[in-house]
């Protein structure tokens, strides 16, 4: 299935865009999806990221049935 990315921050650099399309198998887990992302864009195993999918966030854990957009952000702390 083709899955359109947002890609935010310095993620940006690593990837080389700040939006792609890419066809991804689904089902798929978290963790899947993160490996499939890095092999597509190998700059985005350097650094930490979270995936969004359709704006919810996704843990490696997280079973993904279908999704239109990917979100891939930076890691980021708060308080």
């Amino acid at each position: 299935m083709r899955v359109s990315l947002a890609l935010y921050g310095k993620l940006t650099e690593l990837a080389g865009c700040e939006r792609a399309e890419i066809d991804l198998s689904f089902p798929t887990t978290g963790a899947a999806l993160r490996s499939e992302l890095i092999d597509h864009f190998p700059g985005l195993g350097t650094t930490p990221f979270a995936i969004a999918v359709d704006a919810a966030l996704a843990t490696d854990d997280s079973t993904i049935a279908v999704a239109d957009v990917l979100s891939i952000l930076p890691a980021y702390a708060g308080g």
